[in-house]
């Protein structure tokens, strides 16, 4: 048997040093939207379960604080809701895989699915065994996107869930999905006490919204504002943010242009100053013109674990083994910058900056943030020095600085990851590329 309390310290560790770049946002300050439970659908393919709600005909996107409740509650409350979101099916918005189980079923499924859940629950160490359950999925390699859907009964054994004769493994499987990040990011709150709120990553995604926008380049990140969504009367704190236009990165047919190229640097320069390690064609929106021509992309999911982080750093792995902005010498290292971009960095106001983002961050954010923006402009007046034609006007990028950036020599840039991102997807990107 796995020993989960063992699993559970050699997390405890890293998580404590996590905390150091966190500042918890006050609730209270959330402004309230009235919705109507019609008005309710759900997504719950990603790591965090999303509430995707209509608002005056506006789809947007709710990701919510849990209230840190004691774990029977809080497990209690993820299953009312699974069963919820299996009876109405689920809402697939600006995705277009197919998922690898059915996600709606028949009332007669989810009736009988209860009953089972409740057998379980009566179990002594019901409570114990599904609070560790997380670690033993991913130790048995439970991954239904690979085809690894059926959990043998010696796992669910290990992880409180009794023998089911009349096994639905596909509902079994979607309900191990559903609650597998879920408990994950209870673990991960568990220094939340009192039944206080779990916004450590709304914190990163508020953020992340704001830096951009100090920078001009809110297009290129999903809105993101707290609120409390009432709906009939059962309140919700969390993040509401817009739908990202466009289509899934993963999910587009067409070949990069010269405007994506623009905006994907645009976009690392955001999560070099954000210490963000996560994006990839999975997690941002390729948005067309009118001519259906991709000019631009929409990042979401901004909320990795070390977003923010106190490192003074520029220079960290990222997805995927994303190359790096700046060179180990210190210099701007990718082929091409927006040249409105780095007149804006050139020219950010310190006092603005704090003003703004001290909202969301602490002093040792704020600080290691301050020290990549002098990193960066240090990078860019170094690469000055002796190229001045690595700045370019919207109308300058072009087919020659795409293929110059896919020529190998800058990395795995955030465009070269656009084009192989297939097999990057599937694991068999092959790559003379260092």
């Amino acid at each position: 048997m796995i020993n989960n309390k063992f699993c559970f310290l050699k997390e405890a560790l890293p998580r404590k040093i996590l905390l150091l770049g966190y500042k918890p946002l006050n609730i209270e300050e959330a402004n309230t939207i009235r919705i109507s439970k019609a008005s309710v659908s759900y997504f719950t393919l990603s790591f965090n379960n999303i509430k995707i709600i209509n608002v005056d005909g506006k789809l947007m996107f709710f990701r919510e604080c849990m209230k840190h409740d004691p774990f029977p509650v809080f497990f209690q409350k993820l299953l009312d809701e699974f069963c919820v979101i299996a009876k109405q099916g689920m809402r697939l918005e600006n995705f277009e895989q197919t998922p690898p189980f059915r996600t709606k079923y028949e009332a007669s499924e989810i009736l009988s699915f209860r009953d089972y859940i409740a057998k379980c629950v009566s179990q002594k160490e019901f409570y114990k065994q599904v609070r560790g359950g997380n670690v033993a999925l991913k130790k048995a390699n439970f991954a239904p996107w690979k085809g690894r859907l059926v959990v043998e009964d010696k796992l669910a054994l290990e992880i409180g869930f009794l023998p089911w004769k009349e096994k639905n493994i596909e509902l079994m499987s979607y309900f191990y999905s559903f609650i597998k990040s879920s408990i994950t990011n209870y673990q991960f709150h568990d220094f939340v006490s009192g039944g206080g709120f779990e916004t450590y990553f709304a914190s990163r995604q508020l953020a992340s919204y704001e830096l951009a926008k100090l920078l001009g380049m809110q297009r290129l990140i999903t809105s993101s504002e707290l609120v409390c969504l009432d709906i009939e009367g059962e309140k919700h704190f969390g993040v509401l943010s817009n739908r990202a236009p466009g289509k899934r990165g993963l999910d587009c047919k067409e070949y990069l242009t010269p405007q994506m190229q623009r905006e994907l640097t645009n976009l690392k320069v955001i999560d070099t100053l954000s210490y963000q390690i996560d994006h990839f064609a999975n997690n941002y929106n390729v948005i067309y013109d009118e001519r259906n021509k991709p000019i631009s992309v929409c990042a979401f999911d901004n909320d990795a674990n070390r977003t923010f982080w106190i490192s003074p750093s520029v220079r960290f792995k990222a997805n995927h083994n994303c190359s790096e902005l700046i060179s180990k010498a210190g210099e701007y290292a990718y082929p091409y910058l927006d040249k409105n971009v780095a007149k804006t960095l050139m020219g950010i106001d310190y006092h603005l900056l704090y003003s703004t983002m001290s909202k969301y961050l602490n002093q040792l954010q704020l600080w290691a943030l301050r020290k990549r923006f002098e990193k960066l402009q240090g990078a860019l007046r170094k690469r000055q020095s002796h190229d001045k034609g690595f700045l370019l006007d919207d109308d300058e990028w072009n087919k020659t600085t795409i293929e110059e950036e896919l020529s190998g020599r800058y990395g795995v840039t955030y465009s070269v990851q656009y084009v192989h991102r297939i097999d990057i997807r599937d694991g068999v990107f092959e790559s003379n590329i260092r």
